[in-house]
C-alpha cells in the first residue's frame, strides 16, 4: 500500500468511524432506554474494531472523481453498516468467535451474558445452550437494525435519486445474500467449476462495493458510461481481492487473524482449491481432499495439503487471474473520466488488492 493511500484511507476512515459513533449514539429510542442503548454499545464497539472502510472510502471519493458538491458521508455511512450487517451473518454462518483478533458480536453478547448469568444446557434442534440461543439471536436482530438503519439513511436523498439507491441497496443485499447460500452449498460439493466459484464471489464480494459506487455515481448524476466503468471496475477489483484472499489461507506470513490453511479445514471451495483439484493427479487429490473439510486433521496432514497446493501450480494460476481483473479494473476505469486525484485512489487501491498480505 502506497503511503499515499494509506494516508487517504486513514483520513476517510476517521469520518466514517465518527458517523458510525454518532448515529446510534443520538438515535433518540437508545438515549431513553438504557437496555437498547447498551446493546448499541456493544454493536457500535464491534463495528469500530478493526477494518479500512475500503467502501464507504470509495463512495466518498468516487462522488467528488465525478464533481459531486455535497456531504454524502450519510450515504457512504449506509454501505459500512450493510457491510457489517453481512460480517455478522458470516460469523453466524462459519460459527466464528473472532474477526481481526478481536471476539465478533455473537461472542460478544456470549460473553455478557454469562457474566450475569449460569449457563443452562438443553437438548434442542439448534441450540445446546442457553448462550448460544441468546447470543446468536441478538446477533441477528443487529443484523437486521443495520440493514434498516443502512436503508433509512439512503432515504434523506432527492426522492428520486433516493428510490435509485435504495433499489441498488436492496439488490446489494439479495445478491450477497444468494452468495453467502452458494459458498454454503459450494463446501458439499466435491466438483466445484471455476465459473461457479466466481459467479458466487461477484455475488457474494462484488456486489457491495458496486453498489456503492452505483449509489455515488447516481447521487453526482454521472452518466450511463461512467455508472457502468464504475461497477465493472468494483467487480474486476473485488475478485482480484477475492482471489488474493484464497491465497493468503496458505501464506506463512501472511496476518489474517486466523490459523494457516483454516478455508481448507472449514471445507471451502476456494480457487485456490478448485485449480488445485484440477491440476493434481488422483494421488495427490486425496491429500487435499483427505484435509479438506476435516477439523480433524493433523497439523502434518494439513502441511502435506497445502505443499500439494502450492506444487500444483494452482497459486499461480489464482495469480495470473487476479492479476488480469486488475488490468481490467484500470484499463475501464478511464471509461469513468473522474478527475485527476481520485483516479490516482482508485488505481492504488487496485494494486493494494493485488500485493495485499493481510
Amino acid at each position: 500500500m502506497t503511503d499515499k493511500l494509506k494516508k487517504t484511507l486513514t483520513e476517510y476512515k476517521k469520518k466514517v468511524d465518527f458517523a458510525m459513533k454518532e448515529y446510534f449514539e443520538n438515535l433518540s429510542w437508545a438515549k431513553n432506554d438504557p437496555i437498547i442503548k447498551d446493546y448499541y454499545h456493544d454493536l457500535t464497539k464491534f463495528m469500530l474494531t478493526g477494518g479500512k472502510r475500503l467502501r464507504p472510502v470509495a463512495m466518498m471519493i468516487a462522488y467528488s472523481g465525478l464533481d459531486g458538491k455535497r456531504d454524502i458521508i450519510n450515504a457512504a455511512l449506509s454501505i459500512e453498516l450493510l457491510h457489517n450487517a453481512s460480517l455478522i451473518e458470516d460469523d453466524i454462518i462459519d460459527g466464528d468467535e473472532t474477526r481481526r483478533g478481536k471476539p465478533t458480536l455473537q461472542r460478544i453478547f456470549k460473553d455478557k451474558f454469562l457474566e450475569s448469568n449460569n449457563e443452562i444446557k438443553y437438548d434442542e434442534k439448534i441450540f445446546n445452550s442457553e448462550s448460544s440461543r441468546i447470543s446468536v439471536s441478538n446477533a441477528i436482530l443487529m443484523v437486521n437494525i443495520l440493514f434498516a438503519s443502512g436503508a433509512k439513511l439512503l432515504s434523506e436523498f432527492d426522492p428520486e435519486k433516493a428510490a435509485k439507491c435504495l433499489d441498488i441497496y436492496n439488490e446489494a443485499f439479495i445478491g450477497m445474500s444468494e452468495g453467502q447460500l452458494l459458498d454454503v452449498e459450494y463446501e458439499k460439493w466435491d466438483d466445484v467449476l471455476e465459473e461457479e466459484y466466481l459467479d458466487m464471489s461477484e455475488k457474494k464480494t462484488a456486489h457491495l462495493i458496486s453498489a456503492a459506487l452505483e449509489i455515488s455515481a447516481i447521487l453526482a448524476d454521472a452518466n450511463k458510461t461512467q455508472i457502468q466503468a464504475l461497477k465493472k471496475y468494483a467487480t474486476n477489483i473485488s475478485l482480484a481481492f477475492q482471489i488474493q484472499d484464497d491465497l493468503i489461507d496458505i501464506d506463512e506470513k501472511a496476518k489474517k487473524g486466523r490459523p494457516i490453511g483454516s478455508d481448507i479445514i472449514s471445507g471451502k471451495q476456494t480457487l485456490l482449491i478448485i485449480k488445485a483439484l484440477a491440476f493434481s493427479s488422483r494421488w495427490n487429490q486425496r491429500k487435499i481432499t483427505k484435509v479438506l473439510g476435516n477439523s480433524s486433521a493433523s497439523k502434518k496432514e494439513l502441511e502435506i495439503a497445502i505443499q500439494t497446493i502450492k506444487k500444483s501450480g494452482s497459486v499461480e494460476y489464482c495469480q495470473q487471474l487476479a492479476e488480469n481483473k486488475i488490468a481490467d479494473a484500470k484499463k475501464g476505469l478511464l471509461k469513468a473520466n473522474l478527475n485527476e486525484q481520485s483516479q490516482e485512489f482508485f488505481l492504488d487501491l487496485a494494486d493494494y488488492c493485488l500485493e495485499r498480505i493481510n
